[in-house]
């Protein structure tokens, strides 16, 4: 009896260290090194099913970016995402929707530097911006199943996702560094078809979304998805949401729809994933066949970050146009 004591106390006495622990390496590193991306100092994990919830922290987090930013980076804040909708002055003309992370968002840049509003001045069309900053496929699709998209915007018929290396990480694990709510994991796949991750109790949300926790399955992810032997399945997962989120479109804006999927710049399984989308009447477009220029030059990022620079979607957003317009 006094041995298992013993062994039960050092197990809580290992708990509450990890605890604390966790508690200043969020707290000291993780808060403080990102700052500007986390507006929820005393953030509690949030029910992601919750769709009211969910959309509720996006227009937190916006109002955070331009209430702490306005001076450098002036967000326009709407009631969806944060950027405006362009090109409204084109009002007999069809919009187009962007889907994606910061990099189609375009973080750190104004309004006028952005890949939506360059590609709006382009085509003289309206181009509703509805990327995500810390986003993936799974935030995309979320947004396809809500009334919401489709009230504000009832037509279309262009979809463009913009894809870069680490939506693969965002499909598997909730990043490391920071915890914003809609982040990381959204939905589940099971016999080939998504669902929502259901709500769990205080504790498992703690131990998933704990600092020490999301280091370890950021670490581990990434292992998983260097291994080629996972090639296969993991392009599967990411192929079942282009599939899902199209067709929810396709309810709304009709068979014609036109969906391109642009690969921002060295994706590892790029080829397979081309492969399957192509075959499944995506239209594909890789940034490195269109240009032989540094895409990760410090011309074309924004300087001790990585996002792309206005620089970038001046040389890209022509380009990409050219090779939407290609007949095959």
């Amino acid at each position: 009896m006094k041995k298992l004591l013993i062994i039960i106390f050092n197990f809580m006495l290992i708990v509450l260290l990890l605890i604390f622990s966790d508690f200043l390496v969020y707290k000291y590193y993780a808060l403080i090194t990102t700052r500007i991306y986390n507006p929820f100092p005393n953030y509690n994990i949030v029910p992601v099913s919750d769709n009211k919830i969910f959309y509720d922290n996006i227009n937190k987090f916006f109002n955070y970016l331009e209430k702490d930013n306005n001076k450098d980076y002036p967000y326009d804040i709407n009631n969806y995402t944060g950027r405006p909708p362009d090109g409204l002055e084109y009002k007999n003309k069809i919009p187009v929707i962007i889907f994606g992370c910061s990099f189609a968002y375009g973080a750190f840049l104004k309004n006028s530097q952005t890949f939506s509003r360059k590609l709006s001045q382009i085509l003289k069309r309206p181009v509703f911006n509805r990327a995500i900053p810390g986003g993936s496929f799974q935030q995309m699709y979320m947004q396809t199943i809500q009334d919401k998209l489709y009230e504000e915007i009832p037509y279309s018929d262009t979809i463009i996702y913009v894809m870069m290396q680490d939506h693969y990480r965002r499909l598997k694990v909730r990043n490391f560094e920071v915890l914003e709510p809609w982040e990381g994991p959204v939905f589940k796949i099971k016999n080939k078809k998504l669902f929502h991750l259901s709500r769990n109790s205080i504790i498992i949300n703690y131990l998933r979304n704990s600092y020490i926790s999301r280091h370890f399955n950021h670490v581990l992810t990434n292992k998983y998805i260097k291994n080629t032997k996972n090639s296969q399945k993991l392009t599967d997962e990411v192929l079942l949401y282009f599939l899902e989120s199209r067709r929810e479109l396709k309810k709304h804006y009709g068979n014609d729809l036109k969906f391109y999927v642009i690969f921002y710049s060295n994706i590892t399984y790029s080829d397979i994933l081309k492969k399957k989308l192509e075959y499944y009447g995506f239209k594909t477009i890789s940034t490195d066949e269109l240009t032989n220029q540094d895409l990760n030059s410090p011309k074309y990022v924004i300087p001790n970050d990585g996002h792309p620079s206005e620089a970038a979607w001046d040389l890209l957003t022509p380009l990409i146009i050219e090779k939407m317009n290609e007949k095959k």
